[in-house]
């Protein structure tokens, strides 16, 4: 039953519609709504509208918090932070620290915003509603504190713990896991001494004149859940931060599993080198990538086995070039094959580039014969047409030659068919290596392919709207390395979500449309007031469409209004 409160704030006399609520066994007043000052009150009691209704975006943080619930996720990363042996358990704001990463996860994924705008964000949702927390009081500084009371080495025994509850729930599979990294840009000044993360290279999204720093995730193939992260300096090659981190992965995984001889390991060839595919720095087995142009002699054999086929018209649908050779001191299963999609991009590159340069040499050839234009000697002009000419695939692809005209030099060009032959039958081509040698063409292809997925989280991670790491505005290592985590923490969770959404049969493919729909699930709060002044207070869900009650559904959100969900852990604000 709702009641009517007056509270006192400077002098000033305010009244709230409140609800009395158990915290820890102990009754709690809960602001519903703020009714304003007594000449506010009256003026609503003697209008003749006796409902009014308020709703909040609902089902994207019902569904979130009755997963933290079921993970025990607060208590969890608190028992991970007090085995620390220079933490002290805290609160702030009557919150543990456990507590405000969770919130501040759950914020990421659902609208990526500062700290500072978290309340505002909240208010929009029935977070208060959901954990009787006063969200208005969790300003940037309450979200400043509780991060930099976070000892950034026990950020990895919460990922592991948490991993090994979803792996002894069965909710992810430890079998094939997708390793593959990028950059996030950052605004942190040049002059900023404080952060060595933050450096400059080159940003995957082009802003290349920004410090960046680097994120590596490795994610399971069949859920897309992040089981390991890092964030490392943003100028540091692909291969070197390979090299420094698999050893702590195969720590990890040896804890998590023991035996390794079930686990493959897929990446891109940016992380290659003898080294790094040494039994001793990678003893997982595994299937990588290579560079075509390096191995011209497994191109050449593979491109010979291709033409004989299409000879004989026995091509199947996917051809496949394998050996099993030494390469780099160890005995690999090597595969070449054509990717279509590829070859498309690669022949429709070539041929506008090609295109391009046939046109500025017919652009050069005016200038040369303008009257006007400066007498060149034959080397100038040889020289220009070289520079006209450079590029990727374009060796080779145009025949000319310098010749004397009316004393000036021109140039004679055409196209060259038997090379542009030559070099379509080497487009598209990918070369992948394993030591699976019991894999089938196709299994090892289907693998390396999943390496999209890793891709698909990092996109979602660079979304501004849903799940994205940016903006950030943190600029110490400390708060960078926290603040990442909360962002793979919210990748984690919402593919939980998604994943159980499409095994029920949900269909958009997208996190984007999942999460609009899942926040569209509004509660509507309703306060009638009766005849005798007393106010009722009802919750309900506002009217859904065939997809939206799809997912009410799946997460159990028809009795979310009224069963709220018992997050262990924590200790919510008391008034």
């Amino acid at each position: 039953m709702a009641t009517i409160q007056a509270r006192t704030v400077k002098g000033h006399k305010y009244w709230y519609l409140v609800e009395s609520r158990r915290v820890d066994g102990k009754p709690r007043p809960i602001v519903l709504a703020y009714l304003g000052k007594a000449d506010d009150l009256l003026q609503k009691l003697q209008t003749h509208a006796s409902v009014s209704v308020k709703s909040y975006s609902h089902g994207g943080i019902a569904a979130l918090l009755n997963l933290v619930a079921e993970l025990d996720l607060v208590c969890l990363i608190n028992q991970c932070l007090t085995s620390n042996p220079s933490w002290s358990p805290r609160l702030r704001d009557g919150l543990t620290v456990g507590a405000s990463l969770v919130l501040r996860s759950l914020e990421r994924i659902c609208a990526p915003c500062s700290n500072r705008a978290f309340a505002q964000w909240a208010g929009t949702t029935s977070l208060d509603y959901l954990l009787p927390i006063a969200s208005a009081n969790l300003d940037s500084q309450h979200f400043w504190d509780q991060m930099e009371a976070v000892p950034v080495e026990s950020l990895s025994l919460v990922e592991e713990t948490l991993v090994r509850r979803l792996s002894e729930r069965g909710l992810i599979t430890l079998d094939t896991l997708l390793f593959d990294a990028t950059n996030f840009f950052t605004f942190i000044d040049s002059t900023n001494l404080h952060c060595t993360l933050a450096q400059r290279g080159k940003n995957k999204q082009g802003r290349n004149n920004l410090r960046q720093v680097g994120v590596l995730v490795v994610v399971s193939r069949r859920e897309v859940i992040p089981l390991f992260h890092d964030s490392y300096q943003g100028n540091k090659p692909d291969s070197k931060m390979f090299a420094d981190t698999i050893g702590r992965l195969i720590e990890r995984l040896r804890r998590l599993l023991g035996d390794l001889e079930a686990v493959t390991l897929v990446f891109d060839r940016g992380n290659n080198s003898q080294d790094n595919l040494s039994a001793e720095t990678l003893p997982l087995h595994y299937v990588a990538a290579l560079v075509p142009s390096q191995h011209t002699d497994l191109v050449n054999a593979a491109c010979g086995i291709f033409e004989a086929a299409r000879a004989s018209a026995n091509a199947e649908d996917r051809l496949c070039y394998r050996v099993r050779q030494m390469l780099w001191a160890r005995e690999r299963t090597i595969v070449v094959y054509r990717s279509q999609e590829m070859y498309q991009g690669q022949r429709r590159g070539v041929d506008q580039d090609l295109e391009k340069r046939l046109r500025g040499l017919a652009e050069l050839n005016q200038r040369l014969a303008n009257p006007r234009s400066k007498k060149r000697r034959r080397a100038e002009v040889c020289q220009m047409v070289e520079e006209l000419l450079h590029g990727q695939f374009m060796e080779g692809l145009v025949k000319w030659e310098v010749y004397r005209s009316g004393g000036k030099y021109q140039i004679r060009y055409s196209r060259d068919e038997d090379a542009l032959t030559h070099l379509d039958q080497r487009l598209g081509l990918r070369m992948l290596m394993t030591d699976r040698h019991d894999w089938s063409n196709e299994a090892i292809i289907d693998a390396y392919h999943s390496q999209a997925w890793v891709e698909f989280g990092f996109r979602n991670l660079k979304n501004p709207y849903h799940l994205g790491l940016r903006p950030q505005y943190h600029w110490t290592d400390q708060k960078i390395r926290v603040h990442v985590f909360t962002c793979v923490l919210g990748l984690l969770l919402m593919s939980i979500l998604y994943g159980r959404a499409r095994q029920a049969g949900y269909g958009p493919s997208s996190y984007d449309t999942f999460l609009d729909q899942l926040n569209g699930i509004r509660l509507a709060t309703v306060l009638r007031a009766g005849n005798k002044g007393e106010t009722t207070v009802e919750y309900q869900l506002e009217q859904l469409d065939p997809q939206q009650l799809q997912l009410v559904e799946v997460f159990h959100l028809q009795s979310a209004h009224r069963d709220r969900p018992q997050i262990p852990g924590v200790v919510v604000y008391a008034g």
